[in-house]
C-alpha cells in the first residue's frame, strides 16, 4: 500500500516539474520573439507638431514589447512557484530536512533541561502536524522567491554558461563554417589568440547554411563597390576614437566592433573598449570591414531582399552602403523599393530612417548619394572622384525637399561639384597607396551601366521641381564665376537663384561670402552689410518655412561668414580710431562665431570645424580686448548673459536653429 502511495507521488511530482519544464520552454520561445523597433520617441515630434502615424506605431511597437516582457516574467513566475511547489508540498525535501534536524537535536539533548524539553516539543510539533508545517513551508518559500528569484535564475543561466563554454571547448576541434572568409594573414595570427579569452567577452558568429552561399557570392561580387562607396560615406579613423556621444570607439570605415576568427574558424566580435582598441593599417581596415559585412550586414541583406521586386544588383550595393551601420534600416528601404511603380520611388525609399531625429539630416545626405547609386544616376567612377566624407558639403535642402530626394541635371551636378571643393585627396588617392586597395580599384566594375536597367516609369517633374532646377543652375553659374573672382557677377546670379527659389539654402550662404569678398577687394562697409543682411535672411527663411529640414551645418557656415564680415567691419572701424563701433562689431562678430560653433556641435560636425569656430570666438575676445586697452574706454564682453540667453533659447535653437541677432546692437 505504501509502495503504491509513494509511487502515485512519484507520478504527480514528474507532472509536476513537466509542466514546469513546458513553462521554461514556453519563456524561452517568447524571449526570442523580436519585435519591432523602428519608431523612437524623439521621432514623434517634427518641427513643432505631432506626427501622429509615428505615435501609433510607437504604441503599437511598445505595446508587444510590453506584452512581451510581461509574457516572459509571467510564465517565470509560474514556473517557480511550480517547482516550489513541488519542494514544498509533494517533494517536501525541505520539510524532511527539517524532521530530520529535529530528530536529530532531539537525540543529542539529554531530556531534563528546559532547553532540552522546548527543542523536544519543536521536533513532535512537526512530526504530529507535518501538513500544517508544510503549507507554512511552502508560503514562506513563496515569500522569499519574490525576493530570491533573481539569484535562482541567476545561478541557473550561470550553470548553463559554464556548461555552454566546455560545450564550446569541446567543439574547437570541429571543421570551419561553411563560408571562409578571407585570405588574409592577419586571419593566421588571430588563429593563435586564447580561445577562453575571446568567449568571455565575444558573440560568436556561425553563417547560417541557408545564408552562407548568398553572403559568400554577395561578398565577391559586390565588395569592390561597397568598399568604394564606404571610403566616401564612412569616416575613416586610422587610430581609434570616441564619435560624439557613442559609447564605444570608432576606426576603420565606422566599425565599432573588432571581429576575430578562432583557431576553430568562426567569427567572433568584441565591442570596441574605450583606450584599448587596436590600431589597424589600412588593410587591417578594410578586412575589419568586410568581417562586419559577413557577420551582419550581408546576413541582414539577404532576408530584406527575399522575394522583393525592383531589386538587382545595383541597388543591393546601394542597399548594403545606406544600412552599414543601420543593417536593420535595409529592410525597410527593400519594402518600399518593392513597391515602388516608378523610377523616383525607387530613390525615395532611401529617405526610410526610423532613427533619432539628431542624426536624420546627415544620414539623409548620404541617403541621396545611395539612392542616386541605386537608380544610376551616379557611378562608382563618380565615388572614386570625391573625397572622403564628401556627402555633408551639400546643403539638405537642395537635394531633398517635401519629402522626395531631387536628382534633376543641375542638381546632380551641384552635388559634385560641392563635394569635390577643397580637398586634395580623393577616393581613388586614398586607395592607392596600399595593396588591398588598388586590388579594390583594379575590381570596380566598369561594366556597371550594362547592368539591368530598373523597368519602371520616370515620374515627371512637378512644377516645383522645375522651379528647383531652374535656380539650381542660377546657383551652379554663380559658383563658377565665384571661382573666377567676379564676385558681383556671381553676387547677381545668387540672387536670381533665389529669386526662383527662395528656399534655395545655399544661395544665401555663397552670396553672402561673395559679399565679403568684395568688402575684402574695397574695404567697405557696406559690402560687409549686404553679407550679414544675406546670412539674415537665409536664416529668417528656413526658421520661418517650417517645411524645410533644419541644416545646421549650412547655419554654422552662415554664421561664420557673417562673423568674419562683422570682425572685418571691426577692424576698419578700429582703423579709424572709432573704439566704440570696433567693440561693437566684435562682440557680435563672436556671437556669431558661438552661434556657429553650437550649430557644429548640436549636428555632430567633424572636429576641424568645431575648432576653426572655437578659434575664431577667441580671436575676436582678444581682438576687442586690445581694442579696449588701447581705447579710451572698455566695454566688457558680459559671458554670463550671454549663457543665460543661450539656455534659454535652447529648445528652439534645436528645433529651428538659432534666430539671427547679428544685426543688433
Amino acid at each position: 500500500m505504501v509502495q503504491k502511495k509513494n509511487a502515485s507521488v512519484e507520478k504527480f511530482r514528474k507532472a509536476v516539474l513537466d509542466i514546469a519544464d513546458e513553462l521554461r520552454k514556453g519563456r524561452k520561445t517568447l524571449k526570442k520573439v523580436e519585435v519591432p523597433d523602428t519608431v523612437h520617441v524623439q521621432d514623434l515630434i517634427v518641427g513643432k507638431n505631432l506626427d501622429t502615424e509615428k505615435l501609433r506605431v510607437w504604441a503599437q511597437e511598445n505595446a508587444q514589447v510590453g506584452l512581451k516582457y510581461s509574457g516572459v516574467v509571467l510564465l517565470w513566475m509560474v514556473e517557480y512557484l511550480t517547482r516550489t511547489l513541488n519542494l514544498a508540498l509533494i517533494n517536501n525535501a525541505a520539510l524532511r530536512g527539517i524532521e530530520d534536524a529535529a530528530g536529530h537535536m532531539k537525540r543529542r539533548v539529554p531530556g531534563k533541561s528546559l532547553g532540552s524539553k522546548i527543542k523536544a516539543k519543536v521536533s513532535n510539533t512537526i512530526k504530529d502536524r507535518s501538513v500544517l508545517v508544510s503549507y507554512l513551508v511552502y508560503y514562506m518559500m513563496m515569500a522569499g522567491l519574490l525576493f530570491g528569484g533573481q539569484v535562482i535564475s541567476r545561478d541557473d543561466n550561470q550553470n548553463k554558461k559554464e556548461k555552454g563554454n566546455k560545450e564550446v571547448k569541446a567543439k574547437q576541434s570541429e571543421s570551419a563554417p561553411v563560408v571562409t572568409i578571407t585570405e588574409h594573414a592577419e586571419v593566421k595570427k588571430e588563429a593563435q589568440t586564447n580561445v577562453e579569452q575571446i568567449e568571455q567577452t565575444a558573440d560568436i558568429k556561425t553563417i547560417n547554411p541557408a545564408e552562407a552561399q548568398f553572403v559568400k557570392l554577395a561578398l565577391a561580387e559586390y565588395w569592390p563597390e561597397i568598399a568604394v562607396g564606404l571610403t566616401e560615406l564612412e569616416t575613416y579613423r586610422a587610430i581609434p576614437k570616441q564619435h560624439g556621444n557613442e559609447p564605444r570607439e570608432t576606426n576603420g570605415l565606422g566599425c565599432t566592433w573588432s571581429y576575430i576568427y578562432d583557431s576553430a574558424g568562426k567569427l567572433h566580435r568584441n565591442a570596441n573598449a574605450l583606450g584599448k582598441t587596436k590600431t589597424r593599417d589600412k588593410a587591417g581596415n578594410y578586412e575589419q570591414c568586410k568581417r562586419h559585412l559577413l557577420y551582419e550586414t550581408l546576413p541582414a541583406l539577404k532576408q530584406a531582399i527575399s522575394n522583393k521586386q525592383n531589386i538587382g544588383a545595383q541597388q543591393a550595393v546601394a542597399l548594403v552602403m545606406a544600412g552599414y551601420q543601420r543593417p536593420a534600416d535595409m529592410k525597410g528601404i527593400a519594402e518600399r523599393i518593392s513597391k515602388a511603380k516608378t523610377v523616383q520611388q525607387v530613390a525615395d525609399a532611401f529617405s526610410y530612417y526610423p532613427g533619432a531625429e539628431t542624426w536624420r539630416d546627415g544620414t539623409l545626405k548620404r541617403r541621396w548619394w545611395c539612392a542616386a547609386y541605386a537608380i544610376g544616376i551616379i557611378s562608382a567612377e563618380d565615388l572614386l572622384g570625391l573625397p572622403r566624407d564628401a556627402f555633408s558639403r551639400i546643403n539638405i535642402n537642395n537635394v531633398y525637399r517635401n519629402g522626395h530626394f531631387l536628382f534633376g541635371a543641375e542638381t546632380v551636378e551641384y552635388a559634385l561639384n560641392r563635394a569635390r571643393t577643397g580637398d586634395k585627396s580623393n577616393v581613388k588617392a586614398f586607395l592607392s597607396d596600399f595593396d588591398e586597395g588598388k586590388n579594390i580599384l583594379a575590381r570596380v566594375s566598369t561594366g556597371q551601366s550594362e547592368r539591368p536597367k530598373l523597368d519602371l516609369e520616370r515620374a515627371q517633374q512637378t512644377t516645383q521641381d522645375i522651379q528647383i532646377e531652374q535656380s539650381m543652375k542660377k546657383l551652379n553659374d554663380a559658383d563658377r564665376a565665384f571661382v573666377a573672382g567676379k564676385y558681383q557677377q556671381a553676387v547677381d546670379l545668387y540672387q536670381a537663384a533665389i529669386d526662383a527659389d527662395a528656399d534655395n539654402m545655399e544661395a544665401y550662404s555663397s552670396m553672402a561670402l561673395a559679399y565679403k569678398k568684395l568688402g575684402d577687394e574695397n574695404k567697405s562697409i557696406s559690402y560687409y552689410e549686404k553679407c550679414v543682411t544675406a546670412v539674415k535672411d537665409g536664416n529668417a527663411r528656413m526658421n520661418a518655412n517650417k517645411s524645410l529640414l533644419l541644416d545646421r551645418d549650412v547655419k554654422a557656415s552662415s554664421y561664420y561668414n557673417a562673423g568674419l564680415a562683422r570682425e572685418e567691419m571691426a577692424k576698419i572701424y578700429q582703423a579709424r580710431g572709432d573704439v566704440e563701433n570696433a567693440q561693437r562689431n566684435y562682440d557680435l562678430a563672436v556671437k556669431n562665431y558661438q552661434t556657429a560653433l553650437e550649430n557644429a556641435q548640436m549636428d555632430d560636425l567633424r572636429e576641424t570645424r568645431k575648432q576653426v569656430y572655437q578659434k575664431a570666438v577667441n580671436r575676436a575676445l582678444q581682438q576687442k580686448q586690445k581694442v579696449s586697452k588701447s581705447g579710451k574706454g572698455k566695454v566688457a564682453y558680459d559671458s554670463a548673459t550671454q549663457k543665460l540667453r543661450q539656455k534659454n533659447a535652447r529648445h528652439d535653437i534645436f528645433l529651428y536653429g538659432k534666430e539671427f541677432d547679428g544685426n543688433m546692437a
